[in-house]
């Protein structure tokens, strides 16, 4: 006859819990060990491409001459003096935004002479007609920066008609901000 089985709250449990606990432990111990073996393979891994590519360097560097060296001391030197001086010298720059954005697209600015010292730029440009050059010459006398306006002279030109425009605009435009 075959035995039949104790309900579960008669069997004795005597080893149960220490064997649970050894079964735990083993498996942390196992799971630490295989961590242990990860990371190492990684570290030798790691250094292995770190040496990789300080050797490269270091051949990338022997094969660059004094000369070359020399150049790119002088190039660095002059990039970091034009991030000194160019923030100081965009009058220039500003003065030309200034004329573009107020600028008809049909009229055309042939040349300027600019004293910033004075806020002063001279305009000589074309434009196929006299409504054209009006307007222009409206655009420039009623921005907002401009505190003179004279038109110099209108006359027959290549395409249509030449003018020459004056104008004094606020220092505010030459000044550093």
């Amino acid at each position: 006859m075959a035995e039949i089985p104790k309900p579960f709250s008669q069997v004795q449990s005597g080893l149960a819990w220490p064997k649970t606990l050894l079964t735990a432990s083993a498996a942390c111990f196992g799971l630490a060990l295989a961590s242990f073996l990860v990371l190492a393979g990684y570290e030798r891994a790691v250094t292995r491409q770190s040496k990789d590519l300080d050797q490269e360097i270091q051949d990338i560097a022997a094969s660059i001459s004094p000369a070359e060296i020399q150049k790119l001391l002088v190039l660095d030197s002059q990039i970091k003096s034009l991030k000194e001086l160019l923030p100081q010298h965009i009058y220039m720059s500003r003065v030309l935004e200034y004329l573009e954005v107020h600028a008809v697209p049909t009229a055309r600015l042939m040349s300027l002479s600019a004293n910033a010292r004075r806020a002063r730029i001279s305009l000589q440009g074309s434009a196929p007609d006299a409504k054209t050059v009006s307007v222009q010459a409206a655009a420039y006398e009623n921005a907002q920066l401009t505190k003179e306006f004279f038109i110099r002279g209108v006359g027959p030109g290549p395409g249509g008609l030449s003018f020459v425009f004056e104008l004094t605009f606020d220092r505010a435009l030459v000044l550093p901000r």
